[in-house]
């Protein structure tokens, strides 16, 4: 190709020589006019695709011009992701913002099509609010990259989208959520129906679990009261009355999130209440035992490996 002003030979840039190749993907009513190039180049499964034979023209359906593929897929999933392809703006990483739908929706067509960018994007914004590890799960409300304003609708879309893609390493974490929601809450989400049957009885099996295991533990923790005189307390009968005076005042409500249940606060009141700093220490380091103890159990409730393996799956499919 020449220069038709200087009369040089213009020289076209490898991978940045875009043909004019456009196909218009229908999905419902909605339809989008991309280039089908970059489709290629993004996802293998759309460079298969194009490169099958077409039919003659004659057989094709046409808008303007431009051929038709109906696509099988959501009309909104399809957006969000054609426009996170398309729009370097659109579906930023960590710490941008993002919404759960969008974020859900990109990451089911991008493993869909093979996308292997935008799933990996799509899995570090939903691991900025399902956590491994116990750090980590007390500093979510900080570090959420999306806004999933503790909705049951989302923790069970979550729990879907983790199943169908592989992403184990969510499921402990989003399971435990949804029980905060209460048994009923839970069957009248609208998101429960759409779950396998699998997962709806690893949703309902923490109902029964926790409610056994986690009250228990979390009183046991804070009376710290064994059979032998804590080391170096003198007033061990009036640090007992004050443990049992605060567990007989507390509310338990069964759907309590016992993870985040007692914090510094409830350990300064402890303290002001006459409790000596030597059973304080005793109760914070009992308390703490018994949540690592839960969380470190949280896997198996749901026949799942265990965090180690959780999380070596986790940073492969981020690396």
């Amino acid at each position: 190709m020449t220069d038709s002003a200087t009369g040089q030979i213009l020289q076209e840039v490898e991978g940045l020589w875009f043909p004019a190749d456009l196909v218009i993907l229908q999905a419902g009513t909605r339809i989008f006019r991309v280039f089908t190039t970059i489709l290629k180049e993004k996802s293998p499964i759309f460079a298969d695709m194009f490169a099958i034979p077409q039919p003659s023209d004659s057989d094709v359906e046409k808008i303007n011009g431009v051929p038709v593929v109906k696509m099988p897929d959501d009309p909104d999933e399809l957006e969000f992701f054609l426009k996170a392809i398309f729009d370097s703006d659109y579906f930023m990483p960590p710490p941008a913002m993002s919404h759960i739908n969008i974020i859900i929706g990109v990451l089911r067509l991008a493993h869909k099509y093979d996308v292997s960018f935008l799933r990996r994007r799509a899995l570090q914004h939903l691991c900025t609010v399902y956590c491994t590890r116990l750090e980590d799960y007390r500093d979510v409300g900080l570090s959420s990259s999306y806004a999933i304003n503790s909705s049951i609708e989302a923790h069970l879309k979550t729990i879907q989208i983790s199943v169908e893609v592989g992403a184990l390493w969510m499921l402990p974490h989003a399971y435990y959520s949804v029980f905060h929601f209460g048994l009923q809450g839970v069957l009248a989400a609208n998101a429960w129906k759409c779950l396998g049957e699998s997962e709806r009885a690893m949703c309902l099996r923490l109902f029964s679990h926790k409610m056994q295991i986690l009250p228990t533990a979390v009183i046991i923790s804070l009376l710290s009261m064994g059979t032998d005189t804590p080391s170096f307390c003198t007033t061990r009968a009036r640090c007992n009355q004050v443990r049992l005076s605060t567990i007989q005042d507390r509310s338990w409500d069964d759907d309590d999130n016992f993870l985040n249940i007692w914090d510094e606060d409830n350990w300064t009141e402890l303290k002001e209440s006459g409790l000596c700093s030597t059973c304080l220490e005793e109760a914070k380091a009992a308390h703490e035992e018994k949540l690592r103890d839960f969380w470190n159990t949280l896997p198996t409730i749901f026949d799942l490996p265990d965090w180690a393996t959780l999380e070596e799956m986790r940073s492969v499919a981020l690396a």
